[in-house]
């Protein structure tokens, strides 16, 4: 051994620790099997990046719905007083909803962005807007026909 180590070079084939760092098979498929398993872990943690992100996507979507949805039904009982033929029993259906509307805008004002409190400020002036034009109205064919009863409109 001791001549091997300082008489034949480590190439030369006859040492057997030359031999030794020949064979490096068994090497190769035990580096074979870790990269499968570092690609089986990767592929894991990718997928669990992806799904997080997915999942934090999908809150903060929803999020956004969720003022989205206050708003469009904010929209419609607006665009329900601004009709032309509303009835006095439809204004108060109206705004029944409209006092339901308003007392849940606190859970949805931390949601909304600025453009959503525009849009929130807009509804409610046409709201109120349309909400006396229609209440005029109403006074107005009240009056109507008060002055048809009393045959005054002659």
């Amino acid at each position: 051994m001791a001549f091997c180590r300082f008489f034949l070079p480590k190439q030369h084939g006859f040492c057997h620790r030359a031999n030794s760092n020949r064979s490096k098979k068994p090497d190769l498929k035990k580096k074979k099997l870790n990269l499968q398993k570092n690609r089986e872990k990767m592929k894991a943690r990718i997928t669990k990046t992806a799904w997080g992100i997915y999942l934090l996507l999908s809150l903060s979507l929803a999020a956004c719905n969720s003022s989205g949805r206050y708003l469009s039904r904010m929209e419609s009982v607006v665009e329900t007083v601004e009709a032309e033929d509303v009835t006095a029993e439809e204004i108060d259906k109206a705004t029944k909803k409209y006092e339901e509307l308003m007392q849940e805008y606190d859970s949805h004002k931390d949601e909304m962005t600025q453009e959503d409190f525009k849009r929130f400020g807009r509804l409610q002036i046409r709201f109120i807007k349309a909400t006396a034009k229609a209440k005029v109205k109403d006074i107005g064919r009240g009056l109507n026909d008060i002055i048809e009863q009393a045959g005054l409109d002659k």
